[in-house]
């Protein structure tokens, strides 16, 4: 199907009163909250449209791009003709609230760490809590893994700071003490087995993840991925996250050593040099072949090669693991302590991939989990306080400038408005439509935004996560009763437009929103958990949905 696109001419439209009743009458408009990480403006409302165009069977769709000035609003908007065959075109405004550039600089790997470490010591293991909802205190069973999933996730963030603290400072002396006896060429070397080895299995885990993407990628028509491909990156994640709590401990009891004993190395003693040497020639050609697997398979575009090399990246890391094993179990005790010092500048490439690794690390952590960290904090009174109140604002200004905007100084554009949120985005879309339906009742719903919300689609969402999070530590029933009264959407049913969750169980963010329903609840205003099949490779699924068909028939069917 073809887009003809078209720039209109800016354009003013007034805002309605909140406190006049007000008929709706005339478009649909659709409301998407971009989730962590997308950082580029507009470009969620250039995915939802050029999606909506491939989805629809209608031979021709046209697109127009505006700006708008609503009120004290600045805003861009796409108005979508979708024709369909025998019926009237569909006409659609698509509008995107763009929050990414407030938290951009404000969270360190610090405020990860520290956000995460609250996180996990405070999630304390219980199979029930008590949540306040539709009137009364409901008890709610916990998802099974939750604080085991957070507690991993502690773990391997903890382990990746020690290994940085570690080698930042070790390289720092090298650099400063020119000369010195510390840090000795045997404690670098200590230092460059782990290294060596944690680096090649991240390396290959992200091999793993990228091959798989492909195979999807070069077949469209075929996108689900095998259970064994599945399986294999899941085992590859474990085994790294092993390898990585391993090194971390591995390198701390090399420095540990060496403030004792500085002139001999552990390994080189214990194994003997040449064992050394195997291990760093084996995970650097196992390097290079991961490195060329994801470049053939790039250059091939051929989804059964990509998925034949996830296989061979599988069985790579085995034989990491079987050839490392096996080299320290048959040469244990035939150790020496000379160490040669041209064999230091050996080991340089392992420093560069184990920068390169923690540069990219680091910047995960930073932007995605950070904008979590920074607008979510369970009950505590930081310095982000003023940058979620910024975030609040700002989309709540969006959302609100949608549905008070008209034409006529009389009826409001929009008969319906579909809000359409990813990751992070749903949270703050959560918020947003509960704030607006708390606005909209103190002013008597005037401005019916109940009955105007045509659905609210949620996709890759942490809602049900975060909910977790703040009831097991509230004390006290009135807490729970207090937090829901900013909540209708979880004190008062009748308020709740049509609710679609999508999710996928390979997706370690989202999950089921079992914590939004009640027996309470009609069964036409309950959470529509919904599994999206293709968002099936471990971790990228978080992503997936936007590329996947579920998401899009889903939002033309509550058009």
């Amino acid at each position: 199907m073809s887009l003809e696109l078209e720039v209109g001419n800016a354009t003013r439209r007034e805002l309605l009163e909140w406190d006049i009743p007000r008929a709706a009458d005339g478009e649909t408009a659709i409301f998407i909250v971009h989730g962590m990480g997308q950082q580029k403006t507009f470009e969620t409302q250039a995915q939802v449209a050029n999606a909506l165009t491939k989805s629809t069977s209608s031979p021709a769709a046209r697109a127009t791009a505006r700006h708008v000035v609503a009120g004290e609003q600045k805003l861009g908007v796409v108005e979508l003709e979708l024709p369909t065959k025998g019926e009237p075109a569909r006409k659609v405004d698509i509008y995107e609230a763009y929050w990414a550039p407030l938290t951009e600089g404000e969270v360190t790997l610090r405020d990860v760490v520290s956000f995460l470490f609250r996180t996990g010591i405070t999630s304390v293991p219980r199979s029930w809590f008590p949540r306040w909802m539709f009137g009364r205190i409901e008890r709610c069973d916990a998802v099974p893994g939750t604080t085991f999933a957070l507690l991993l996730m502690l773990l391997a963030v903890a382990s990746l700071t020690v290994i940085n603290v570690m080698v930042a400072a070790v390289l720092s002396a090298r650099v400063a003490i020119h000369g010195g006896d510390w840090p000795s060429n045997h404690l670098l070397v200590d230092l460059s087995v782990p290294a060596a080895i944690v680096s090649v299995l991240l390396l290959l885990f992200g091999v793993m993840e990228l091959l798989a993407l492909q195979t999807k990628r070069f077949a469209p028509h075929d996108a689900r991925i095998e259970t064994a491909v599945i399986w294999t990156i899941w085992l590859e994640a474990g085994v790294f996250l092993i390898g990585l709590m391993l090194a971390a401990g591995t390198m701390s009891a090399a420095i540990w050593y060496h403030t004792k004993t500085r002139h001999v190395s552990w390994f080189a003693g214990h194994f003997g040099l040449d064992l050394v040497d195997d291990v760093r020639m084996l995970t650097m050609r196992l390097a290079i072949v991961a490195i060329a697997l994801v470049a053939i398979s790039s250059i091939a575009k051929s989804w059964w090669l990509s998925k034949t090399f996830v296989y061979v990246t599988g069985l790579a890391t085995l034989v990491l693991i079987a050839g490392t094993i096996r080299r320290f179990i048959f040469t244990w005790g035939h150790g020496i302590e000379e160490l040669e010092r041209e064999m230091i500048w050996k080991w340089a490439w392992v420093w560069a991939l184990l920068f390169i690794v923690s540069w990219f690390a680091r910047g995960f952590l930073v932007q995605y989990i950070g904008d979590v960290a920074a607008y979510v904090e369970p009950h505590r009174v930081d310095r982000f306080n003023a940058l979620r109140e910024k975030i609040r604002n700002c989309v709540f200004g969006t959302a609100e400038a949608i549905y008070r905007m008209t034409d006529d100084s009389i009826t409001a554009r929009y008969r319906k408005v579909i809000i359409v949120a990813h990751s992070l985005g749903s949270v703050i879309a959560y918020d947003t439509l509960n704030a607006l339906l708390r606005a909209d009742g103190v002013h008597n719903n005037h401005l019916q935004v109940a009955a105007r919300t045509g659905a609210l689609i949620t996709f890759g969402s942490p809602l049900d996560k975060i909910a977790y999070l703040f009831a097991i530590q509230r004390n006290t029933d009135l807490q729970e009763a207090l937090a829901t009264t900013v909540q209708p959407l979880l004190a008062d049913s009748a308020v709740r437009p049509r609710w679609i969750n999508i999710h996928s169980h390979h997706d370690i963010i989202s999950g089921g929103l079992q914590y939004f329903d009640s027996a309470l609840v009609p069964h036409h205003a309950r959470v529509e958990n919904i599994i999206d099949p293709d968002a099936r490779v471990p971790f990228a699924a978080h992503v997936e949905y936007w590329e996947n068909p579920l998401l899009w028939k889903t939002l033309l069917a509550v058009l």
